[in-house]
């Protein structure tokens, strides 16, 4: 018995180091790398980005803080502002233009509402939910948020596809 392990202990710590030569001499060519992702990368896991879509928003904030009736008057007014916002869109004012002058998102108002492009899990459920149901050009109808009252424009829809190498996962 004690030789059987012996003899068992010596093969499984020859194959241990041949695996180790075999690891460390592999070498896999880009050309190799690139035609295995592409031949795979739909049923793995990180290698298909996600839809995503470029847009831009017009907020009309709304206190996060308020309750009751004092929030339900904050909505209204908001709301009135998003209308507001809409007939200047509707009479043919640019939507950057307008996201300017009326927004009140310091961070996107100088650059015209603009929000990137993003993917699903990136805004409230609410934004996301009208930016993934326009087409781009469309604008949406005002949008209720934790943080206000919002009107969506969707610039461009970006399709997924397969990640580069180059790309982190």
């Amino acid at each position: 018995l004690t030789q059987r392990i012996r003899d068992r202990y010596l093969y499984f710590k020859m194959l241990n180091r041949k695996q180790r030569e075999l690891e460390t001499r592999a070498e896999v060519s880009e050309e190799e790398m690139s035609g295995y992702l592409a031949a795979h990368a739909a049923s793995t896991t990180g290698w298909m980005t996600e839809p995503a879509v470029r847009a831009r928003h017009i907020q009309f904030s709304v206190d996060p803080a308020l309750a009751g009736v004092p929030k339900k008057e904050a909505l209204d007014g908001a709301m009135k502002k998003a209308e507001a916002a809409r007939a200047a869109l509707k009479r043919g004012e640019a939507f950057e233009d307008v996201a300017r002058s009326m927004s009140e998102d310091s961070l996107t108002r100088e650059k015209g509402g603009e929000l990137g492009a993003f993917s699903r899990g990136t805004f409230s459920e609410s934004i996301e939910k009208a930016a993934f149901s326009l087409k781009p050009g469309q604008v949406s109808d005002p949008v209720v948020s934790p943080a206000g009252v919002h009107l969506v424009k969707v610039e461009e829809t970006i399709a997924p596809r397969i990640r580069t190498l180059d790309e982190k996962v």
